[in-house]
């Protein structure tokens, strides 16, 4: 009986922080949308993720420490893993808000099931089952049906711009991440691996920042940017990779991948 109460736990939990994360990323399109003028794409994720260590590295740090045999020995999946998702897709996801239109993110960020499960099939020898495909069919009409308002033409007047690649290649980027994350599980206790993909994630963006610098100089810090950064860092970075990692694990990919449904919705009542 204690089995079965804690495998329900379990998976209420899941659920609820795909809802959770969901939010959290739909916030984070709405503030990278906002402040994406003051920001270079690259020094916004990389403040972002250093916000976010600097916060979990106290209680984490030493923890992490005591793993680093078993760091060391998984470093290089751990790496490509972090370049994936801290470093890569969160550049690439801030170019497009600076590109595109929010409603063109929504719709192209719910593509993300079909990727996932595309993925799975040759990856992790998944195929998908009649179920699931109408499911995501399902899921994704109504998406359709809410963003054009009932109205089909809606969808042909929808100017498509350069971000709209950027945010499929962000797309692709995160699923790929998600399959592998499945594929090639990380043997490290939750808080310890996100720490570790935090700031390997960080090494990442160094390089991408410097190289931004450089050629488009930095940016001022007002004050009003520190309720923003701090908000990116904090729910989208931290909690929500923290959230999906467990999902990933609880659930497998194709399941996790459906909480993208949701970010559009969020992001209309945001």
């Amino acid at each position: 009986m204690r089995s079965h109460r804690s495998l329900d736990t379990g998976l209420a939990l899941a659920y609820l922080g795909l809802v959770l994360t969901a939010l959290f990323w739909a916030g984070n399109a709405v503030v990278g949308r906002g402040i994406g003028d003051a920001v270079p794409p690259v020094a916004l994720s990389f403040w972002r993720w250093l916000i976010a260590l600097l916060v979990i590295l106290p209680f984490t740090g030493l923890p992490t420490w005591r793993k680093r045999h078993a760091i060391a020995h998984q470093w290089l999946l751990i790496l490509g893993l972090s370049a994936l998702s801290v470093a890569l897709f969160n550049v690439i996801f801030y170019l497009a808000t600076r590109t595109t239109f929010a409603t063109n993110i929504g719709l192209l960020n719910s593509t993300m099931p079909v990727m996932v499960v595309l993925l799975s099939w040759p990856m992790l020898g998944v195929k998908p089952s009649r179920r699931r495909l109408a499911g995501i069919s399902f899921a994704f009409a109504g998406l359709l049906v809410i963003v054009s308002q009932g109205h089909p033409a809606n969808l042909f007047a929808l100017s498509l711009q350069i971000g709209d690649l950027y945010m499929l290649l962000a797309v692709v980027l995160w699923s790929l991440f998600t399959v592998l994350l499945k594929r090639h599980p990380v043997h490290l206790p939750a808080a310890e691996f996100l720490t570790i993909q935090i700031l390997f994630g960080v090494l990442c963006l160094i390089p991408l920042y410097l190289l931004e610098w450089l050629i488009w100089g930095g940016f001022a810090m007002p004050p009003q940017l520190v309720a923003p950064l701090l908000y990116v860092g904090l729910f989208p970075g931290l909690l929500a990779y923290g959230l999906w990692n467990f999902a990933v694990k609880r659930l497998g990919p194709q399941s996790a991948a459906m909480a993208a449904y949701l970010v559009p919705l969020f992001a209309a009542l945001l």
